[in-house]
């Protein structure tokens, strides 16, 4: 039996892509952009001459200090290979991420509301009729997610498997390839380690991706290849969603 896909998951798959492709092409020009830096002694000693008309020499050689400190950051973060460049990237896609998924199931929700009510989970929601009835429809319909990865204490999953966990709820599971759950598992917990620890490895990390050689206390490499790989495989689970949603058809 074919399948038709609802257009709201081309909409939200669509934008989804839209984000990573943005980044990514972005990030090359940026890494293009950063790497290219053999003329920028020569605009050094041109700079003070470019600002002699509109400042006075004492905001000139502010100026300059700021620059040469500007300058002096970022040759080290080239030398050490752009580590906060990409790690500013890691934490983008995961929000990217998450939002492609609770958008996808929210839109759900509300396309398949009496199934959803007759869900167990859904039904141990509680929440009194006046508060909820002031909710617009959407918010109605967010709210119903919430609740139900509050019921299932989600926050005890990892990465892909927080958002695998939902989807049971709603009989919405598909077959994942391991490689792929695997990358998934470990960009959100160097998303965890780069926003809380500034890039070191914990005792979570460790346990969570065991299949990493990598010790405690040490700074996560984060380089340009392995975000890439990361870019593949949230792509990749995105497409693995987008079939989940499929409505039968004759």
């Amino acid at each position: 039996m074919a399948k038709k896909m609802p257009t709201w998951v081309s909409e939200v798959f669509d934008r989804f892509i839209n984000q990573v492709n943005r980044i990514t092409s972005l990030s090359l020009i940026i890494e293009a952009g950063i790497a290219n830096l053999s003329n920028i002694d020569d605009y050094r000693a041109r700079r003070p001459r470019l600002l002699q008309n509109r400042l006075d020499e004492a905001a000139i050689l502010s100026s300059m200090e700021s620059f040469d400190r500007t300058m002096n950051i970022t040759r080290k973060e080239l030398s050490e290979g752009l580590p906060t460049f990409y790690a500013e990237q890691i934490v983008y896609l995961c929000a990217c991420l998450e939002d492609y998924v609770n958008t996808a199931l929210v839109c759900w929700i509300a396309t398949n509301r009496n199934l959803v009510m007759e869900i167990d989970e859904v039904k141990k929601i509680k929440i009194p009729f006046t508060e909820y009835e002031k909710l617009s429809y959407e918010r109605k319909t967010r709210y119903i997610l919430k609740a139900v990865e509050e019921q299932i204490k989600n926050r005890s999953h990892y990465g892909v498997d927080r958002f695998e966990a939902l989807f049971k709820v709603f009989n919405l599971s598909c077959p994942l390839d391991q490689q792929v759950r695997q990358s998934l598992i470990e960009l959100f917990q160097v998303r965890n380690i780069v926003i809380h620890r500034g890039g070191v490895v914990d005792d979570t990390f460790i346990k969570v991706c065991e299949w990493l050689n990598i010790k405690e206390g040490t700074r996560f490499p984060v380089e340009g290849q392995t975000v890439v790989r990361y870019n593949n495989a949230a792509t990749s689970y995105a497409v693995n969603v987008v079939s989940r949603f499929g409505v039968d058809t004759d």
